[in-house]
């Protein structure tokens, strides 16, 4: 088989210059920039002692939420009715793998479940455990701050 030539129309090439500039306009900013700050709550929740010791599995399914809520961003209420998102924050896992990772964490800690993991790794299961997060967000309470 004969080897083919490739050919570019010199439109294509003469772009190539500018899409390099235009590259390092990106690398390069556009002034300083303030540092984010980057927040992870850690829940601290612990089992009933009083729960009684089961022999089935649990899957636990990750937690529903509005694509605005399930966001790395923090939204905050400076008033009622008015929800924005806190400047130059953000959660360090979206708010759903969070409470995934916390209620996860609490069941199988507690001894009281035969088994329990999550239902994305297709474990089989007796039961689910079905969560939704309609609201996940930071408050002012009265202060210049949430």
């Amino acid at each position: 088989m004969k080897p083919r030539a490739i050919t570019v129309p010199l439109r294509a090439l003469a772009l190539l210059p500018l899409l390099a500039v235009l590259g390092g306009c990106s690398i390069l900013g556009s002034g300083p920039r303030n540092p984010a700050t980057i927040y992870s709550p850690q829940a601290i929740a612990q089992a009933d002692p009083a729960w009684p010791r089961v022999d089935w599995q649990l899957a636990v399914a990750k937690p529903s939420a509005a694509r605005l809520v399930d966001s790395p961003r923090i939204a905050v209420r400076p008033v009622p009715g008015e929800l924005q998102v806190y400047r130059g924050s953000s959660w360090a896992q979206p708010p759903t793998d969070m409470i995934e990772a916390s209620v996860l964490r609490v069941l199988e800690d507690s001894g009281k479940i035969g088994g329990v993991g999550r239902l994305a790794t297709g474990m089989r299961s007796d039961y689910r455990l079905a969560m939704g997060v309609p609201r996940f967000e930071a408050g002012y309470r009265g202060g210049t701050l949430p």
